[in-house]
C-alpha cells in the first residue's frame, strides 16, 4: 500500500528565500514490518511553496510519513494449545535438529547477501509435527538450535585440531604401561581371531591355546592373554549383534 511523505521545501526568489510545505510522492510500503521503533517510513521528494519577504517560492524537500500500508501476513493456522510434551522433549525439536544437521534446513538464516536462506514459513511446513506447535514460537526455537549447532560443531573442530596436534607431537608407544606389546594390531591378535573363528578355543584350554603359538606366550603371560580372549570374544559377538540389526557403522 503506498505512504505519502510531507516534506518541507526550501526555494529562491528575487534573491529572496521562500519557505513552503509539500506533499511528498508516493512510495510503496514494504511487506515486511518497518525497520525503524517508530514505524516512519522514508517519502518521496516534494515540491513545497511558500511565500518570501519578496516574492514566491519554490523548492523541494524530503519529506517523512507514517505508513499506513498493509504487511503480508501469514498464512499459517495458529494453534491455540501446543501438547502435552513440551517442546524441549519434543519429537518436533528432535526432527528439527536432525534437519539442521543433514542440511535439509540451512544452519544460517542468511546468507552473505543478507537474503533469507529459507523461509520461516516452509521450514514450519516441511513436517506435520512442527505445526504441533505455535508458529510464533517457532521462530525463537529455530534460532536457538542454530546457535546450539554452531557453539558445537565449533567445540568439536577446537577438540579436533587438539587431538591432532597431540598425535602429531607424541608417537604412539609400542608397549604397555606393563612393558607387553600393544595388542591392538599385533600378530598375535591377527592369530587369535583366527583360531576364534575356527573355534579352536572350544577345544583347547585358555592355558593350552596360550601355548599353541610363540606369537602368544613370548609376549604375553597368560592371565594377560586370557583376558585378551574374553575380550576378542565380546567383541566378536558385538560386532555380529550390530551387524544383523543394521547398525555397523563400517558399512556406512
Amino acid at each position: 500500500m503506498a505512504t505519502r511523505g510531507r516534506g518541507r521545501g526550501r526555494g529562491r526568489a528575487s534573491g529572496r528565500r521562500g519557505r513552503g510545505r509539500g506533499g511528498g510522492e508516493e512510495c510503496s510500503s514494504p511487506s515486511s514490518p518497518p525497520s525503524s521503533p517508530s514505524g516512519m517510513e522514508i517519502g518521496g521528494d516534494g515540491n513545497g511553496y511558500g511565500n518570501g519577504r519578496d516574492g514566491q517560492g519554490r523548492g523541494r524537500g524530503r519529506g517523512r510519513g507514517r505508513g499506513t500500508g498493509t504487511r503480508r501476513k501469514s498464512t499459517v493456522v495458529e494453534v491455540d494449545e501446543e501438547p502435552k510434551v513440551i517442546w524441549k522433549n519434543s519429537k518436533a525439536k528432535e526432527l528439527l535438529l536432525k534437519d539442521i544437521l543433514e542440511g535439509r534446513v540451512p544452519k544460517e538464516a542468511l546468507d552473505s547477501n543478507g537474503n533469507s536462506t529459507m523461509k520461516l514459513e516452509d521450514i514450519y511446513r516441511s513436517r506435520p509435527e512442527f505445526s504441533k506447535y505455535k508458529y510464533s514460537m517457532f521462530s525463537s526455537r529455530l534460532s536457538s538450535l542454530r546457535k546450539t549447532v554452531k557453539a558445537t560443531e565449533h567445540r568439536a573442530a577446537l577438540d579436533q585440531a587438539a587431538f591432532d596436534n597431540y598425535i602429531q607431537n607424541h608417537e604412539p608407544s609400542l608397549l604397555t604401561r606393563h612393558g607387553y606389546s600393544q595388542w591392538q594390531g599385533s600378530e598375535a591378535q591377527r592369530l587369535l581371531k583366527i583360531d576364534l573363528k575356527n573355534k579352536v578355543h572350544e577345544i583347547m584350554t585358555k592355558k593350552e591355546l596360550h601355548e599353541s603359538r610363540e606369537e602368544y606366550f613370548e609376549n604375553y603371560p597368560l592371565n594377560v592373554f586370557r583376558d585378551k580372549v574374553w575380550q576378542e570374544i565380546r567383541t566378536a559377538k558385538y560386532l555380529h549383534t550390530i551387524k544383523v540389526k543394521g547398525k555397523d557403522p563400517r558399512n556406512k
